[in-house]
C-alpha cells in the first residue's frame, strides 16, 4: 500500500478515511441483512450486528471490529489531524484486512448458495 512507501497527503488520507467510512457502513449492513435472512432479530445498529456476526463466525477479532465502530463514529464528527492520523493508521494496519476477510467470507457463502 502507498502508506507503507511514504506518508499520505492530506487529500489521500481524507480519501482513505472516507472509503473506510462507507466500506464499514456497507459491511455492517451486509452483516445485518444476512443474519436477518437467517432469522436473527433485533439488529438495529452496527454494534448489535457486529456482535451477532462475531457469534455466528462471520467475523473474527471482535474487539477490533468494535474499535472499528468507534473509529467510524469519530471519523464522521472530527476534523482533528491527530484523530485522522490515528484512524488512517488503524485502517491500513488492521481494518482493511478485517474488511477484506469479511468480504471473502461472504463471497464463500454466496458461492455455496449458488452451487
Amino acid at each position: 500500500a502507498l502508506s507503507r512507501e511514504r506518508p499520505l497527503s492530506n487529500l489521500e488520507q481524507q480519501g482513505l478515511i472516507q472509503a473506510f467510512e462507507f466500506t464499514h457502513e456497507l459491511a455492517w449492513n451486509v452483516m445485518k441483512d444476512y443474519l436477518m435472512s437467517l432469522g436473527q432479530e433485533n439488529l438495529m445498529a452496527s454494534r448489535d450486528s457486529t456482535r451477532a456476526a462475531f457469534k455466528a463466525g462471520l467475523i473474527h477479532e471482535g474487539e477490533t471490529w468494535m474499535e472499528m465502530i468507534v473509529s467510524r463514529n469519530l471519523s464522521s464528527h472530527t476534523y482533528n489531524d491527530e484523530t485522522a492520523n490515528l484512524i488512517a493508521s488503524r485502517v491500513t494496519e488492521n481494518y482493511s484486512n478485517l474488511l477484506s476477510a469479511f468480504a471473502q467470507k461472504m463471497q464463500v457463502i454466496q458461492n455455496a448458495a449458488n452451487s
